[in-house]
């Protein structure tokens, strides 16, 4: 049986966590968390079974199987708790009883002993150190470009290997090369939010192509990868030089302006004047005519390509602020086109590739 005294901030902080892997079921321990103690720390799980997370706190307790409580009732039991306050936990047959300043609460529990248990397989990944601020940016950065439909399913991940983060949906691709010590692996997009707020504060990360891990302070965060073989990104390059430079503010603005008036169509026409020095976004409708933004370039050569505005405002968006490189074919093109930080140190740490639309 428990029984503990917890600081109410930290059994909130965990079980905000925890209710954030929680899914609706028909099985009602899988809409749980479970409490167990061990030496010294008292342990929360939640798992939707292709995702595991045990979160960790300090505490003076004694080992015990303890119990599982509706992940929403714990949530909300310590969210309400008054500033600066304890929570007690006393565990009884069958039920569970939580203190918090005037705030109780005595629930019904469920067998701990029946709660799903982690595969032992992710005990055995090997997890290394990792920069969270730059390996999150590369997670954020590529996720938009995964494939959020059912037709690719193998493409709903981002791909994972030694030397970059990957995504792609086979119309726009990003790209962040990063070095990293696992095996080829590709995490479900539905996972990355919860590998990316687990890494917030530090912490290791690993994969052997079947499972991933990460190992941060006072959590563990396990899940299954996607079991099938991710296509060989690097043969989908955009082979054109440099044809333009541009700042990534004034395009993101100018591509915004242009989404107001977009009612059907998903391509605008980006049309490039070296005599000019300018870059256009335009878009034409049937309905609406035309509409379009002009920004100042420094531009190589003429061309006029036309891509999807939403790839085009993730490419983006993917973009740290500064001089953006635009790589694309002399002339009328309906060649994939890239979009990369100017030469800084940034330049060959990202790029997004765009496919061409018929326009």
């Amino acid at each position: 049986m428990i029984a503990a005294t917890i600081e109410a901030a930290d059994v909130s902080r965990a079980a905000a966590a925890c209710a954030r892997i929680v899914k609706r079921s028909t099985i009602p321990l899988l809409e749980c968390i479970r409490m167990r103690a061990e030496d010294g720390v008292l342990a929360m799980d939640a798992t939707s079974l292709g995702l595991h997370l045990t979160m960790e706190i300090k505490a003076d307790v004694r080992p015990a199987d303890g119990f599982a409580v509706p992940a929403d009732v714990l949530r909300k039991f310590a969210g309400s708790a008054p500033s600066g306050s304890q929570i007690e936990i006393r565990q009884k047959e069958r039920r569970v009883d939580l203190k918090a300043g005037r705030n109780r609460a005595d629930l019904p529990t469920l067998p701990s002993s029946d709660f799903p248990m982690r595969p032992n397989a992710y005990a055995k990944i090997e997890t290394e150190e990792v920069d969270p601020k730059t390996f999150c940016e590369a997670l954020n950065g590529t996720l938009p470009a995964a494939e959020k439909g059912t037709v690719k399913e193998y493409l709903r991940g981002v791909f994972v290997d030694g030397s970059a983060v990957v995504a792609t949906d086979g119309n726009s691709m990003h790209v962040f090369e990063l070095a990293l010590r696992c095996a080829p692996s590709t995490l479900p997009s539905e996972h990355v939010p919860h590998i990316v707020d687990a890494l917030k504060d530090g912490g290791r990360f690993g994969s052997d192509g079947e499972a991933w891990r990460v190992d941060a302070p006072g959590r563990m965060l396990a899940g299954q990868c996607l079991g099938v073989p991710y296509p060989d990104w690097t043969r989908v390059q955009a082979k054109a030089g440099p044809a333009a430079l541009f700042d990534r503010e004034e395009m993101l603005a100018a591509a915004k302006a242009v989404d107001l008036f977009r009612t059907k169509t998903r391509v605008v026409v980006l049309r490039c004047s070296a005599a000019d020095g300018t870059l256009q976004v335009g878009l034409e409708e049937a309905d609406s005519g035309q509409t379009s933004s002009l920004i100042q370039a420094d531009a190589k050569h003429d061309f006029a390509v036309g891509v999807s505005l939403p790839y085009l405002l993730n490419a983006l968006s993917m973009m740290p602020e500064g001089a953006i490189e635009i790589c694309a074919e002399e002339g009328d093109t309906i060649a994939p086109i890239m979009l990369r930080p100017q030469q800084s140190e940034a330049f060959t740490r990202r790029r997004a590739t765009i496919m061409p639309l018929r326009r």
